[in-house]
């Protein structure tokens, strides 16, 4: 297999990820100056917790015991809501 031909799998898979990542912004661009709803105000607006998207806080918000207390919360309050 020659340089060019090892290549142009990655430039096709670098096309492919461009095209879904252009895609899914061109989706979801109408909804970025939405207002809060639901109960989007108690889980990001008033939630100290959510300041910023560094990888420390990712890892707590997704890995530990206070991101899923946060989401146990979270699936509480929205079954009582239904109820």
């Amino acid at each position: 297999m020659t340089s060019a031909d090892q290549r142009r799998p990655a430039r096709e898979t670098l096309v492919y990820a461009l095209v879904i990542v252009a895609t899914t912004v061109l989706v979801f661009a109408g909804s970025l100056d939405g207002a809060f709803v639901s109960d989007d105000v108690m889980l990001v607006q008033n939630n100290p917790l959510v300041r910023s998207l560094s990888p420390a806080n990712i890892r707590m918000h997704c890995f530990s015991r206070v991101g899923l207390r946060l989401w146990e919360h979270h699936h509480a309050h929205a079954r009582s809501a239904i109820a």
